[in-house]
C-alpha cells in the first residue's frame, strides 16, 4: 500500500512539464538520448538516471531492480510517468538534501505526510 501511495503522491504532485529540451530547465539531463515520448510526463527512453537510479527509464518494476537504491518504478501508481524512484523522508529544506541524490529531490503528495514522500527527478519539475 505504501508503494501505491507513494507512486500517487509523485504524480499528484506534477510529474513536470512537456520538457523535451536538453537541461530540463535545471541544468540536468540524465537522459542519455534525449528522445521525447509523448505520452509521458516524466521519464523517457535513454534517460540514465543517477547515481542511486533516481530517473531512471522504466516501465516495469523489474526494470529498476539493477539500480543501487531507487528500486521503484513510478508507473505502480501512474500510467504516465516513467522513472525508478525510492521512498524518502523529506527536509525542511530538501534541495540540500542528499538523500535522492544528484539531480533528484524530495516530494510528497499534499496531506500524505512522510509515508507518500518519494524522490524526484528535478529534470520534470
Amino acid at each position: 500500500m505504501k508503494t501505491f501511495v507513494l507512486c500517487f503522491a509523485l504524480v499528484a504532485i506534477g510529474c513536470g512539464g512537456d520538457d523535451t529540451t536538453s537541461g530540463g530547465g535545471t541544468g540536468a539531463d540524465m537522459r542519455a538520448g534525449g528522445g521525447a515520448d509523448m505520452a509521458s510526463v516524466c521519464g523517457h527512453p535513454g534517460d540514465t538516471g543517477n547515481s542511486l537510479g533516481v530517473g531512471k527509464y522504466c516501465t516495469k518494476l523489474t526494470d529498476c531492480t539493477s539500480n543501487p537504491k531507487a528500486t521503484l518504478c513510478s508507473v505502480l501508481g501512474s500510467d504516465n510517468a516513467f522513472f525508478c524512484t525510492m521512498t524518502c523522508t523529506p527536509a525542511a529544506n530538501d534541495m540540500g538534501s542528499t538523500e535522492c541524490g544528484e539531480n533528484a529531490i524530495c516530494q510528497c503528495g499534499s496531506g500524505s505526510g512522510q509515508s507518500g514522500c518519494g524522490c524526484f527527478p528535478t529534470a520534470c519539475l
